[in-house]
């Protein structure tokens, strides 16, 4: 039986948040605006597997 990897474990919380720092530095270098960033936020946390009211969220 296939096991679902665990949403916060360290490694999947690592990639979440590095994939939140690109998002942070595509807005920084004027690509994504504040409201295409947040959109994004959802999308990488849903991908993750990270739930909205988690403390791990932004």
């Amino acid at each position: 039986m296939e096991q679902k990897p665990d949403a916060y474990s360290p490694d999947n919380l690592l990639r979440y948040h590095m994939a939140l720092s690109f998002v942070d530095q595509l807005e920084a270098e004027g690509f994504l605006a504040s409201g295409d960033k947040s959109a994004m936020y959802a999308l990488i946390a849903e991908k993750y597997g990270i739930e909205k009211s988690s403390i791990f969220a932004v």
